[in-house]
């Protein structure tokens, strides 16, 4: 652990240099939620997991989830939903049928959940039905053509998830299977038309070095994400956060 946060100050120092107003996608998604969630707001999480912001934000997640009125979160994976101790009303189910009443909540989110969905257009639906006239779907997904994404379909699937523990520090239980059925700006808009929900915002976003351990190595790729604010290369930044409005 110790060696990890030495690594990790090291290319921080990097980061500040080369791009220094770059910000991790997950801290781009929080500041979303600050401003979508409201005192009265009835919201639901899909894909909750173990917690709502990554374990380091636990302060602001505990400031976040007091900020509305009631949150309940959605998951598939009931070791998740046990270890989850911030939200405490939880539902294990699968997303393309939710056991939730017509027209419930004000808000649903999905963070890093849209990758994993076999048949996105049945959860779409779902999200809609559930959603009260004017609520809002806001989520943050991998955009299919980022560049991670396309240098981590080259890496075979038995070092993959060994490479995602290493360099995320995640364990092997919470790496779930990933479809990327709706991962690009079209795809989205195509699923967002057809069922009915429209596009407030869709906005690429880059984020912080994926290869930010092995330092040689996140030099160049700090390169390359300077070289991503450019807004000719657009398409191959690695994230995707959207927001959605149910018809009134």
């Amino acid at each position: 652990m110790m060696i990890r946060r030495n690594i990790y100050r090291m290319y921080k120092l990097l980061e500040n240099m080369i791009v220094p107003n770059v910000k991790y996608a997950q801290t781009v998604y929080e500041e979303y939620l600050v401003k979508i969630i409201e005192k009265d707001s009835v919201w639901l999480d899909l894909g909750c997991g173990r917690r709502l912001l990554p374990e380091w934000r636990s302060a602001q997640e505990k400031i976040l989830i007091n900020q509305c009125k009631v949150l309940v979160g959605y998951d598939g994976d009931i070791n998740s939903l046990k270890d989850n101790d911030s939200i405490k009303m939880k539902i294990m189910g699968d997303i393309d049928s939710l056991p939730v009443r017509n027209e419930v909540f004000d808000i649903v989110s999905a963070n890093m959940v849209l990758e994993h969905l076999k048949c996105p257009d049945n959860a779409f639906r779902e999200i809609k039905r559930i959603l009260k006239p004017g609520g809002i779907f806001i989520f943050h997904t991998p955009n299919r053509k980022g560049y991670v994404n396309i240098l981590g379909n080259m890496i075979p699937n038995v070092f993959r998830n060994t490479l995602i523990v290493f360099l995320e520090g995640r364990t092997e239980k919470d790496i779930f299977k990933t479809y990327y059925e709706i991962n690009t700006i079209q795809k989205i808009e195509k699923i967002a038309f057809s069922t009915g929900l429209n596009i407030v915002e869709l906005k690429m976003i880059t984020s912080t070095a994926a290869s930010a351990m092995l330092l040689p190595l996140s030099i160049i790729e700090l390169i390359w994400i300077r070289i991503l604010s450019f807004e000719r290369f657009t398409k191959y930044r690695t994230n995707i956060i959207g927001i959605m409005e149910k018809r009134l």
